[in-house]
């Protein structure tokens, strides 16, 4: 879960939401609970940290595979 938080604090798109006092109950509720992001995808916020972690761990995948 650290490693995922991380990910989103260093990117550029996501790191100001990790800031913001309305999103932090909204993150939390999906990083206890992943099935927590479906109740929320109408929210931009969460659809832009659900295309970065896709994002992040399609470009881990391809790293592993060159290695």
């Amino acid at each position: 879960m650290m490693q995922t938080y991380m990910k989103l604090m260093n990117h550029p798109d996501t790191k100001d939401l990790l800031s913001d006092p309305s999103f932090a109950p909204i993150l939390q509720s999906i990083m206890t609970n992943p099935q927590e992001a479906i109740k929320h995808m109408g929210d931009p916020r969460v659809q832009k940290i659900i295309k970065v972690l896709q994002g992040s761990m399609s470009n881990d995948q391809a790293q592993k595979a060159a290695a």
